[in-house]
Parts: structure tokens; sequence; C-alpha cells
């Protein structure tokens, strides 16, 4: 068993390592919760829990590991989009993709770490302005049509038209409801 750690000390309860009868690894808490060990498109390895939350392993400049939480679509327009609008699953093809473009393309990016942190911060409010009307409602069609073309640029490799995609739908979002 393992404790769960932050920089700072332990913020979590035992978790137990389990060997699936399926094949794989996946956590079990003192309270019977489940977490799956996953690998996303970009290489980076993480766990995703019965809600969609996943928690990914990170090192700091220090090389000092540590573990970074990202909730469930809620706070991702891109993700609401998939999963509220379009029915998908939270790592449905479009997702994963769009995971991997932000791993690989976006971060690498001179400006990469500005645009990711401006989204991290404004999408949240995004989405709960969106899903407290019922324009925004409607909104989460455009995004989706967005993101469907952003992909089909991935696809292609065109990684630069496929950041214009993103950058518009954030600007209009952004300037809508923030």
């Amino acid at each position: 068993y393992i404790y769960i750690f932050r920089k700072g000390g332990r913020i979590g309860k035992k978790r137990f390592k389990r060997e699936s009868v399926f094949g794989g690894e996946y956590w079990k808490d003192e309270e019977g919760n489940l977490e799956f060990e996953i690998e996303d498109t970009g290489g980076d390895n993480y766990r995703v829990d019965e809600d969609g939350n996943r928690t990914y392993y990170r090192k700091d400049m220090s090389g000092e590991e540590y573990e970074e939480e990202q909730e469930a679509s809620g706070g991702c327009f891109l993700t609401s989009a998939c999963v509220q609008y379009a029915g998908l699953s939270d790592d449905c093809y479009i997702l994963e993709t769009l995971r991997g473009f932000r791993d690989n393309y976006v971060k690498r990016l001179k400006n990469g770490d500005s645009l990711l942190k401006d989204y991290y911060e404004n999408a949240p409010k995004i989405v709960n302005m969106m899903n407290a009307s019922e324009e925004g409602k409607r909104d989460l069609e455009k995004v989706f049509r967005t993101i469907e073309d952003a992909v089909c640029y991935i696809e292609k490799k065109n990684f630069a038209e496929a950041l214009t995609c993103y950058k518009g739908i954030y600007e209009y979002l952004y300037s809508k409801y923030k």
C-alpha cells in the first residue's frame, strides 16, 4: 500500500495496488473507491477514478515527484461539449486526440504554458456560466463542431490550424461568458 503525498506531506488515505482479473492494475482505497492506471495518447501515465477524475504523475523543476489532480469535465468546455452535448465518454477518441495535442504540441510551444494556464484559470468559469444559461447549452454545439474541425486538422498534422480553431472558440466563449 502507499499513501498519497503532495509537497508538504501526506494528503490522502491508504491505497492498495491490486491486479485486475482482466489484466492490468488498479488502486483501491480504504473506503472501497477504485482508480485505474492508464496511459494517455501523449504517453503520460495517470489514474482515473470512478467519476472520471484524473491524477497525473508529474515532476517539478527540481525533479521532485508530485501528483496533479484534474476533475472530470465540469471545468473544461471541450469535455463538456463532448460529454454533455454529444453524449460521448470522457475517454472518447476526440478528447484523447485533443489531450495528445495539448501534451505533445501546445505544451511545447513557446507560449504553450501561458495558453494552458489561461485556459485552466478561465474554462471552469466559462463552463459554469454556459451551464447556467439556455444560450450556453446551444453554444456547446458550436464548441463541439469546432473541436471536430480541430481533430481533423490534428489528424492531418496541421497543428497550427488546429490551434487556430481552439483559439477562435476560446476567444468567442471568453468574450461572451467572462
